[in-house]
């Protein structure tokens, strides 16, 4: 589950299933392409974003993973959990075999209150 961190250092707190884990949201009818975002990402995106944080990415292979190097990726406008949901599976797809984690930014505090691996390659 997630869960909030103190103020100076953030560490992962948890970490979700691989992408190709056994929950699956509903392939969209538009879609031949498997979904990526397991129902417990999706709950907890949607507790985040009513709570008024905004979500973002950061992506990295293997050796920036080991180095921890994460590159920037999307801040997801809006706090609309569909719009959301549809754009970071967009990303997953985009770093498919690479790691990317979830951001939870706290914009009144500015500051990280969730750093989560949702892939792994």
């Amino acid at each position: 589950s997630i869960t909030t961190q103190g103020s100076s250092a953030v560490s992962e707190q948890s970490i979700a299933k691989s992408a190709n884990g056994s929950r699956k949201v509903n392939e969209p009818h538009h879609s031949n392409r498997q979904p990526l975002i397991d129902l417990d990402i999706q709950k907890q995106i949607r507790e985040f974003l009513a709570q008024g944080y905004r979500l973002s990415i950061e992506y990295a292979n293997e050796r920036r993973v080991r180095n921890n190097a994460w590159q920037t990726g999307i801040t997801f406008p809006g706090n609309k959990a569909s719009d959301v949901i549809m754009a970071l599976d967009e990303s997953l797809a985009e770093h498919q075999g690479e790691y990317v984690r979830l951001i939870g930014i706290d914009p009144k505090a500015k500051r990280r209150v969730l750093e989560k691996i949702i892939q792994r390659p």
